[in-house]
């Protein structure tokens, strides 16, 4: 039989009807199963999860598995163990969309689609909730990005040392390269992204999937050479250009956060720094802060605050626009303090400076444990 079905963009092919004639037999590749069984457990909180439960004729082989689908019934809601009401392949795609991309938008639209489905849904699955978002693993998403760096590498160390035939269209490409150059070559990209010795396999790994890769689309070889047609060629550069650029922007993403996290940090620091400078411009008598001249928020204004940090942190990163929103902040929290007395004269109960502080060294207290926590942490795994 040719009759496929495209189910969120894996074929299902039909290969049989069953005795009766009422259900049809598909096959899919393995592939799909670790996406089903990631729904099941993570969305639907199935224990102990098994295919043969959730999909009605359920048998696997080694590379595709076989499954039954009622005649007229969806085939989504019969691989999801729905009941042919769309509600689980609908949860089951928003679902999907989280898990390549996984933004907070894709995680609300997930969740926004349990809860319309959620007592449906609930009838075979009771324990199904809205997901958490996923934690990325940092050192995965690292080693990602140097093996995506490595095989480009690989690639064009094969094309320094491959011919081209313009005539026939062709490349000619060593079946093996220089040990001693690959050694070097693994050598620097795990210095660049300090990955650990015992990953050293990975790259090994790695380096036999690139020369497969060559054998498959070779059209030709003799004992030195892999004949590859230049269309063969560009169409391999493109996907390790496109692999490579994925694999960045995630570890991007990981440095920008981590970036964030060390900023927060920063700034904090610089925040407690500043309130100090700030109430030394006051005049402090018997537990209340006054104005040194004419009235607190002008005395405010005094501190060269952008000069004055630079000169303590000995650093240029904050530019002028950073310091200033921190002395916004800083100073409109500190003027909700300001009161009068009965001469109309302003203070500021140095009680309400003192808890301003302590706030702040509490999270900047939080944060350096945190940080340092995080290094240990990655230290002990690289060891």
């Amino acid at each position: 039989m040719d009759n496929n079905y495209n189910f969120f963009g894996y074929e299902a092919d039909e290969i049989d009807t069953n005795e009766t004639g009422t259900r049809i037999v598909y096959e899919m590749d393995n592939e799909i199963l670790d996406k089903i069984k990631k729904f099941a457990t993570d969305v639907l909180k199935v224990e102990n999860f098994k295919f043969e439960d959730m999909i009605k004729g359920f048998e696997q082989g080694e590379t595709t598995f076989t499954f039954e689908c009622g005649i007229g019934t969806l085939l989504e809601d019969q691989l999801l163990g729905g009941n042919g009401s769309g509600a689980m392949s609908k949860t089951f795609e928003a679902f999907l969309d989280y898990d390549k991309e996984k933004t907070p938008e894709n995680l609300d639209r997930l969740n926004n689609t349990i809860a319309v489905f959620h007592k449906e849904i609930a009838r075979n699955y009771p324990n199904i909730q809205e997901l958490k978002e996923y934690d990325v693993d940092k050192d995965d998403v690292i080693l990602t990005v140097a093996l995506a760096q490595f095989e480009m590498e690989l690639f064009e160390e094969a094309l320094r040392n491959s011919e081209y035939d313009d005539f026939e269209g062709i490349y000619k490409f060593p079946n093996k390269l220089d040990e001693k150059e690959l050694d070097k070559i693994i050598k620097v990209t795990m210095e660049d992204y300090s990955i650990p010795e015992k990953a050293k396999y990975t790259f090994d790994d790695k380096i036999k999937e690139f020369y497969n890769h060559f054998e498959e689309v070779s059209i030709d070889k003799n004992d030195n050479e892999l004949i590859i047609p230049k269309n063969k060629v560009f169409s391999y550069e493109s996907y390790l250009d496109e692999n490579f650029y994925e694999a960045k922007v995630a570890y991007n993403d990981i440095i920008s956060s981590e970036n964030e996290k060390e900023t927060s940090l920063y700034t904090n620091k610089i925040k407690l720094e500043m309130l100090d400078s700030i109430c030394h411009e006051l005049w402090l008598e018997d537990g209340y802060y006054k104005p040194a001249e004419t009235s607190i928020k002008e005395d405010f204004k005094k501190e060269d605050f952008e000069y004055n940090v630079k000169i303590i942190f000995d650093d240029d990163v904050f530019n002028e626009n950073v310091i200033d929103k921190i002395y916004k902040d800083i100073t409109e929290e500190l003027e909700t303090f300001i009161k009068s007395n009965e001469d109309g004269e302003e203070y500021i109960k140095k009680v309400d400076v003192d808890m301003m502080k302590e706030k702040i060294e509490l999270t900047i207290n939080k944060q350096t444990e945190e940080k340092q926590e995080e290094k240990i942490k990655n230290s002990y795994e690289k060891e």
